[in-house]
């Protein structure tokens, strides 16, 4: 496949927006000397995409060929809502610039992508960046350098689960569609699933079942005979030994020390619905809200992450931001129903599904982690409009 010099550029550009989209937090919030360093290095990239993004989508309205579907409404409204709300509340978007305004830009960037080829090539900068970062989030895993502060190189051990959903989806898809890079593509499954019960997170052990039972209804048939998916199931196997012996520990270690508080959730989900409850209509701005919680210095600055998505959405932006969050999210299922393929709708969903439980315990919107499967759902789409889905 042949592509011109400036689709060289414009994919170059494309790898960096994948590169700031995905890039390892765990390197920045070490206590290391080089964590300010790698922060810097974060903050130029998001800083840089965002300019050049504005730039690019400026040209393109200029030129009057911007290229605005049906459920581009349906997808911004949240953002917009969100950024009118903090710039109201707080006169400024500083807190929520990487959860709210990114996305706006990454959606009208991504969204005017046409070309086959480059969709084909963006998804591949996808699978390899995915499969180098959880290589290295697995050695690290194994090896223990960061996760002393619950850390590892992908960032706090967290959002490996929201990582997990994002890598299971593509590796899947590659599994499904086409001849191409299916190694890497399995290689990344088992990655996915090693780091997603390795990272000490009951909510991440609870994805990865799903992700082994998701894995094998589509296999079931083939998978005592095909020699890839042979792997698989071995993989199942061993994955079930692993988590039968670490689970015994786990559990007399929950029994013993559990509060059911969620690790201290419920003392945030508590002080959180109280905030609510005093500005209730649009909240106090995305992430804008701080609060301390009992076992916190008075003097200290509090926190403002929720750890529940519902609760984040209602002191963020009120009844009005959790409304307008779920028409997007709903509405994007809603368009699953669009896809011809019923293997690949089904991923969607799964997906999604995945989302919604990590929802309870985490809020996914402080990331843009998320964000991508929207993305892929709408360049999916393009590529069945075209009647060109395969990975070839």
């Amino acid at each position: 496949m042949k592509i011109s010099l400036s689709k060289v550029f414009f994919l170059q550009f494309c790898a960096l927006y994948i590169f700031t989209i995905l890039y390892p937090r765990g390197i920045t919030l070490t206590y290391s000397p080089s964590a300010d360093f790698f922060t810097l290095i974060y903050k130029f990239c998001l800083y840089f995409t965002i300019a050049a993004s504005m730039i690019y989508i400026f040209i393109k309205i200029l030129y009057q060929r911007l290229h605005l579907a049906s459920y581009t409404f349906f997808i911004l409204q949240y953002y917009i809502v969100s950024i009118v709300i903090t710039l109201f509340l707080t006169g400024t978007i500083d807190s929520g610039l990487q959860s709210v305004f990114y996305p706006i830009c990454i959606y009208l960037f991504f969204n005017e992508i046409q070309d086959r080829g480059l969709i084909l090539k963006i998804s591949d900068i996808f699978l390899y960046c995915l499969t180098l970062l959880f290589f290295i989030n697995t050695m690290d895993l194994m090896m223990n350098f960061t996760n002393i502060y619950h850390i590892t190189f992908l960032g706090h051990v967290q959002v490996i689960s929201q990582f997990g959903i994002i890598a299971f989806f593509i590796s899947s898809y590659y599994l499904m569609i086409g001849n191409r890079n299916r190694k890497i593509a399995l290689l990344l499954q088992i990655l996915t699933v090693i780091n997603c019960l390795y990272a000490d997170v009951f909510l991440s052990k609870v994805i990865a079942i799903f992700m082994i039972i998701y894995a094998l209804s589509f296999n079931i048939k083939r998978v005592f005979w095909k020699r890839g998916i042979l792997i698989s199931f071995l993989t199942f196997i061993i994955t079930i030994l692993l988590l039968f012996i670490d689970i015994q520990g786990y559990l007399i270690r929950y029994l013993q020390y559990f509060d059911f508080t969620f690790n201290g959730r419920y003392q945030i989900w508590r002080i959180a619905y109280q905030k609510f409850l005093d500005s209730k209509i649009y909240g106090y701005g995305v992430f804008s809200l701080h609060f301390n919680l009992p076992w916190q210095d008075s003097g200290a600055k509090g926190i403002n992450y929720a750890h529940n998505q519902f609760m984040q959405l209602a002191i963020d932006n009120g009844v009005i931001g959790i409304v307008s969050f779920f028409i997007m999210i709903f509405y994007m299922i809603f368009l699953t129903r669009k896809i011809r393929n019923f293997r690949v709708a089904s991923l969607f969903l799964f997906s999604y599904f995945c989302l919604f439980i990590v929802m309870f315990i985490e809020s996914v919107t402080y990331y843009p982690y998320y964000f991508i499967i929207l993305i892929f759902q709408i360049l999916y789409e393009r590529l069945e409009q075209v009647g060109e889905c395969q990975i070839v």
